[in-house]
């Protein structure tokens, strides 16, 4: 009986995830997409912002097929059962709470005002209480560098040195499933599990199909399927959509 109570309880965290293999409108819009197998979506609390200063028990950890990460199932006091993004090395009974004054521990929530300079951090919202949208992949982590009087400088795991606001959240530590990216899928098969559909090379196509098929090529330059260039050409974008200053959009003039 207490497991049916159990599961009625966390039922509302998931539903049945669908897929349009890569269409709109019923046109193929992104090629090699398709053939899923049933998946369930899993609800993940990104915001960390309801309850607050409420402390939370880890109850287990799991494998989601959407976001490809481990996720972990929580427990409030108040009985409220909610999804978190996993942080490595925290194990099943661990504490964790969500937005407090004093963020220290693994897995704990807060603005970034308060968490100390040089920690590591996951799961950063671009605005103030917003969604965590900054370093949510497996393994990934990033660096608190230090914080002033209205920003925040982080390092991100590519290098770049962005400001935040000092009210954005932060989740302290870094993201489990470090080695998510030395898996192989070994077999065809698990690719076409996963929603990969084979990949046939554009000289292999006729002329109908793809701008560089067809024996007769003629010395064209590597094209994509729509025309356009692929090779000898920048790709770089210098000016930065972004309000916020960082590394990588100043440019030194000598």
């Amino acid at each position: 009986m207490s497991k049916k109570i159990e599961i009625q309880k966390i039922k509302h965290l998931t539903s049945r995830l669908t897929t349009i293999s890569g269409r709109s409108k019923g046109k193929i819009v992104v090629r090699h997409r398709g053939g899923f197998n049933k998946r369930i979506y899993r609800f993940v609390d990104y915001k960390r912002l309801i309850p607050v200063n409420c402390s939370a028990i880890l109850v287990r950890t799991f494998y989601s097929p959407k976001p490809k990460n481990h996720i972990s199932l929580i427990c409030f006091s108040l009985g409220i059962f909610s999804n978190i993004i996993f942080p490595n090395k925290i194990e099943v009974g661990a504490i964790v709470q969500n937005y407090v004054n004093n963020p220290i521990n693994l897995g704990d929530s807060g603005p970034l005002r308060n968490i100390p300079s040089g920690s590591i951090v996951h799961n950063i919202s671009l605005r103030p209480f917003g969604n965590g949208v900054i370093t949510r992949a497996s393994g990934c982590s990033s660096v608190l560098v230090r914080t002033d009087k209205n920003a925040s400088l982080v390092k991100l795991k590519s290098g770049e040195l962005r400001l935040f606001n000092i009210s954005n959240t932060g989740t302290i530590g870094s993201i489990g499933d470090d080695t998510h990216f030395l898996k192989d899928l070994r077999k065809a098969g698990n690719a076409r599990h996963i929603g990969l559909r084979p990949r046939v090379r554009a000289y292999a196509m006729n002329p109908v199909d793809h701008p560089m098929g067809g024996r007769t090529k003629g010395g064209t330059q590597p094209l994509s399927p729509q025309g356009r260039l692929l090779k000898h050409r920048s790709t770089k974008n210098y000016f930065h959509k972004s309000i916020l200053q960082t590394k990588r959009s100043i440019k030194f003039k000598s």
